[in-house]
């Protein structure tokens, strides 16, 4: 099952991964973690960009159609 991330959280690990690979004196790699776009690395390292700005949960509202409460005690 791929872990579910928002776009800002992958560009930070495809950072740390370009950044791992410079200190260990990798620069080739490096450069291809700089290289990919974000969708890229998402999908290499099997991870599911998610929109953190969409609510996860629908809040259903009260009908105001229907009869008040006023309207029921009568």
């Amino acid at each position: 099952m791929a872990k579910a991330v928002s776009r800002e959280q992958a560009e930070t690990k495809k950072t740390q991964a370009a950044e791992f690979m410079d200190r260990l004196g990798d620069s080739g790699r490096a450069d291809e973690f700089r290289d990919m776009t974000v969708d890229d690395y998402a999908e290499h390292r099997g991870l599911q960009l998610t929109n953190p700005n969409r609510l996860q949960r629908r809040i259903t509202m009260a009908s105001t159609t229907g009869p008040s409460k006023a309207d029921l005690r009568n």
